[in-house]
This record gives C-alpha cells, sequence and structure tokens, in this order.
C-alpha cells in the first residue's frame, strides 16, 4: 500500500509518497483462514523483512476475504494459490462462519507433491509447525483466537496423522 506523508517543513506544503507494507492480518480481520497439515505439522506464513504493523517473526494462518462472486471456499483456494502457488481441491470447511464470529474455517491436508511444489512469495517465510513447537510462536491475534476456539478439532486432527 501507498501512504501519503506531508515533511517537514509544514510550511512548504512538501508532500512525499512512501510505499508502507502492512501486514493485512493485523489491519484487517479476514472472513476465512485455512488450517493446512502435513504429517502431523501445520504450515504458517511469517513476513522475512520486518514490515510496518508486523513483527518480523508473526506467524499466522493463510487468511483471505471473498470477492464477489466467488464463494468462501474459492476465495481461500485462490489464496493458498496465491501464497503456495498450490492448487488444491480438498479443502474441508471446519466452521461456518456463523459459528465462528463471521468466519470460515478450512482445512487442508497435503500431499508430498504439494509440500514439494511449494513456491513462496519474495518477502514471506513458510514453514511447518507441530503443535508443540506452536507453543513456542509468537502467533497473530486472529490466528491464535481460531486455534484456541477449535484447538480439539485441530488436536484431531493432528492425531489422524
Amino acid at each position: 500500500r501507498w501512504q501519503t506523508i506531508s515533511s517537514w517543513p509544514k510550511s512548504n506544503q512538501w508532500i512525499l509518497t512512501i510505499p508502507v507494507w502492512y501486514n493485512l492480518d493485523v489491519v484487517h480481520d479476514f472472513s476465512s483462514s485455512v488450517l493446512l497439515t502435513y504429517k502431523g505439522k501445520m504450515l504458517l506464513l511469517s513476513p522475512d523483512m520486518p514490515t510496518t504493523g508486523t513483527p518480523q517473526h508473526l506467524w499466522r494462518l493463510i487468511s483471505g476475504e471473498k470477492e464477489d462472486p466467488e464463494s468462501f471456499e474459492q476465495a481461500i483456494c485462490r489464496r493458498i494459490k496465491h501464497t503456495t502457488k498450490l492448487e488444491l481441491t480438498n479443502i474441508q470447511l471446519l466452521s461456518p462462519a456463523a459459528h465462528n464470529k463471521g468466519k470460515h474455517f478450512y482445512h487442508g491436508e497435503l500431499t508430498d507433491n504439494d509440500v514439494n511444489s511449494i513456491e513462496r512469495r519474495e518477502g514471506q517465510r513458510l514453514e511447518f509447525f507441530t503443535l508443540v513447537e506452536l507453543e513456542r510462536l509468537t502467533l497473530t491475534e486472529a490466528t491464535e483466537g481460531l486455534l484456541n476456539e477449535y484447538r480439539n478439532t485441530v488436536e484431531k486432527l493432528f492425531s489422524r496423522e
């Protein structure tokens, strides 16, 4: 995003436009998130460089906003593709918006081929973590809230893998 700020001194009315990147998970409450799992670990993303509004090493789920006329499932699949370059078709709804304060929560189980095909975007880190490793991470408020609310469901998913 671009942000326009007035530079000093104000009497000259100079305008300086500088690029400012905001981590949208901090300033925006997305309508859908997805828990991508692989062999007992979940995929999280974090900025690879400090950004305005988000410190480096703040981890989150892949999340996104629905655009007309797509469905919430299409929206989250679009975000997965944008973030990882993966085109997944095996996404399952864990919780519809009515049960989660307006947020849809999905799950997708990745295959060996999926994991080997992941491409990260410049400026982002994608890593897999176990539930135990998750306890040592700093998560965004939205991700932490979602994982806490669905802790039993998430633990059951991990016990199946």
